[in-house]
């Protein structure tokens, strides 16, 4: 008993040491059947001014669950104390969906009552200052490390009658918009490559579907992909691609399932890892797309026919897609 706890405690030390660095194929990637924690990603959020002359002086980040712990528990909140255009980074569950809160807080030199007979602002429980604006995001954080990036705009001042948004909205220009993110609305923090990208060469760009745990097999339609089940009650196929004149670094793959004939769809996964060059062409092997990510149950789609859709998505914002008609295995 007493290894096993040590063997798990190294293997979550090691895990979250290694990101994002260890989730290309070179140290192998994230695997529910091989890790304890196979879950940890990396999520720095930065908040921003649309105008400014509005002061970020006084900026508090709330993050509620899907954030861990140092020592793994969930933590119900945790906060994050930031200046304008800086960012700060907290270790996130990528199965759990996130709830990023960015607050600017009144002077606490000034007082926090309404005047002229407006009502006041409400206060931060946290804090106990009044909350001047406040901006939301909710979505999940793809394995390996994005940035989070939040707009604070004076239109959505209480001061200034922003409107009052229902759950699942935020103000946003002054409007009451969709507080969801998703992978296509995080930045990417993988440096680019000092010299020469060697998975760009001329021609355009190309995208090959296959599976496999170290190779690209390429798959045609009604290949089928085995099903595999980890030991945390996971259950996901592999997914591997070969590239051609897509740039290696801070590139962005997207994984999404749709089932044929009835549309039931898997959460799109995202992954950005390091390409491995393989002579004038770039690898990513061993991709875990896990069907019953979130409330999704993995098993009406077992045994079924299922669209894959791949797509690779540059910084620079140039995509390739593919999709592939496949089905999955028992």
């Amino acid at each position: 008993m007493l290894m096993r706890l040590l063997r798990r405690a190294a293997t979550r030390f090691l895990l979250v040491a290694c990101l994002p660095s260890c989730l290309g194929s070179s140290c192998g990637p994230p695997d529910v059947g091989k890790y304890d924690a196979p879950d940890f990603a990396t999520l720095r959020v930065k908040v921003v001014s649309s105008d400014p002359l509005l002061p970020l002086d006084s900026l508090s980040v709330r993050v509620r669950p899907g954030s861990r712990l140092s020592d793994g528990a969930i933590a119900e909140q945790q906060t994050l104390t930031m200046s304008a255009g800086t960012s700060e980074a907290i270790t996130v569950d990528s199965r759990a969906p996130v709830e990023v809160t960015a607050l600017l807080l009144s002077d606490p030199t000034q007082s926090d009552s309404g005047s002229d007979g407006a009502v006041p602002p409400k206060l931060d429980p946290v804090t106990q200052r009044a909350i001047m604006l406040t901006r939301t995001a909710r979505g999940r954080v793809p394995l390996g490390e994005s940035v989070l990036v939040l707009s604070l705009d004076p239109a959505c001042l209480f001061a200034r009658a922003a409107p009052t948004c229902g759950a699942g909205m935020t103000c946003s220009l002054g409007r009451c918009t969709d507080d969801g993110f998703g992978p296509e609305d995080l930045l990417s923090t993988v440096e680019p490559p000092l010299g020469p990208d060697p998975c760009v060469v001329n021609g355009p760009p190309d995208l090959v579907v296959g599976t496999g745990e170290n190779t690209v097999d390429p798959v045609t339609d009604g290949t089928v992909l085995p099903l595999y089940a980890g030991n945390q009650g996971g259950h996901h196929v592999l997914v591997s691609i070969r590239t051609r004149n897509v740039h290696g670094n801070g590139t962005s793959i997207l994984l999404r399932g749709v089932q044929p004939g009835t549309g039931a769809e898997l959460p799109t996964t995202a992954f950005v890892v390091p390409f491995t060059a393989m002579g004038d062409q770039c690898e990513v092997t061993g991709l875990r797309y896990q069907l019953d990510n979130g409330s999704v149950d993995y098993r009406p789609f077992v045994g079924k026919p299922l669209d894959l859709s791949v797509t690779v998505r540059e910084p620079s914002g140039v995509r390739v897609s593919r999709t592939v008609h496949v089905q999955v295995g028992p």
